[in-house]
């Protein structure tokens, strides 16, 4: 699924098969969320922004928050999974939308992973998190995905470093 974000759908689909009972491990480069996590809401929004080239774009996202807690297991595979049915059987559109997920380790200063990938393992199913970044969304028009260095230390000529 490379270059396409995972939406709440995908992520469901990559647990199905999975045993009920087996711990649900988020886990981004700082480190893994404790024991004890809470998923606090699953929110669906339509944005509309205009990029700094001055064209107005509108799209739909999906945001997973997750509260870091003080528990001895991790939340059980098929408890997440009942968590995310009932709010998708709620929220129209919830499973469509590129899924962000949001928490900070110790809950101070929330950032903004995508899913990267979810791996079975012994000590339960890992859901890895990659962090969000800025993209310049001209540039990327212009030049590809790789152009987001396009604002960096020697700006290429583009709509976005002019």
């Amino acid at each position: 699924m490379e270059g396409c974000p995972m939406t709440l759908e995908d992520l469901l689909g990559e647990l199905h098969g999975t045993r009920g009972d087996a711990a649900l491990i988020f886990e981004a480069a700082q480190g893994a969320i404790g024991p004890g996590y809470h998923v606090t809401e699953f929110r669906q929004a339509d944005v509309t922004g205009i990029d700094c080239g001055g064209k107005v774009s509108m799209w739909r996202e999906a945001v997973m928050q997750l509260m870091e807690g003080h528990g001895r297991s991790h939340m059980a595979v098929g408890k997440f999974r009942a968590i995310a049915e009932a709010s998708l059987a709620q929220v129209d559109g919830l499973g469509d939308a590129p899924l962000r997920v949001e928490f900070a380790l110790g809950n101070a200063g929330l950032s903004l992973f995508a899913v990267d990938r979810v791996m079975a393992g012994a000590e339960g199913v890992k859901v890895v998190l990659a962090p969000e970044r800025a993209v310049c969304k001209p540039a990327t028009r212009a030049f590809g995905p790789l152009a987001s260095v396009c604002c960096g230390p020697k700006p290429a000529a583009s709509a976005c470093c002019s």
